[in-house]
Formats: C-alpha cells, structure tokens, sequence
C-alpha cells in the first residue's frame, strides 16, 4: 500500500464529524466522511492509475489544499488519535 498524506476538517455542526482527503503516492484520492463510529468513503483515481474524472480530481486536490490552508490560518480543534498533513502534525 503506498503512503497516503492526509487533509482534514472537522465539521461545523457536530461534535465528531469529519471530511478527511487522503492522497497516495500514485495521486489517487480518498474521500471520507467520518463520525465517531462510522464512516464511508469513495476514492478517485490520478491519471497514472487510469482516473476517469481528471476535473473531479483536480478540484479535490485544491480542497485538499484548502483544507490544508484553513488549518495552517484557524487554530484546529483536534481530537485524540486524528493526525496528517495541514492538520495538528509537523
């Protein structure tokens, strides 16, 4: 499995929501949407690996960028056990 950086937010409305970007080595993407105790995700693949949604991945690229941003501008209420990239680690 390769690396993966991850991006995310807490929500807004809740206590233990989350939206989390991963990304691999190869650019594919993973969306997950996250509660204490569920989640669900769908995953879209770069080019090297045959994506099919090249706008798609593109724009999930800069969210993740802004997720990134936001956390680096707001101090980010982090939760036990949640670290990644442009969240609460170095």
């Amino acid at each position: 499995m390769s690396k993966l950086i991850t991006f995310e937010r807490l929500e807004d409305m809740s206590p233990d929501g989350a939206l989390r970007i991963h990304v691999a080595e190869d650019g594919d993407i993973i969306i997950a949407v996250a509660r204490e105790h569920s989640h669900a995700s769908v995953e879209f693949c770069g080019r090297i690996s045959g994506g099919q949604s090249p706008r798609t991945h593109k724009a999930l690229t800069d969210l993740a960028q802004a997720m990134k941003a936001d956390n680096e501008d707001r101090v980010y209420n982090s939760r036990k056990g949640l670290r990644g990239e442009g969240v609460d680690s170095a």
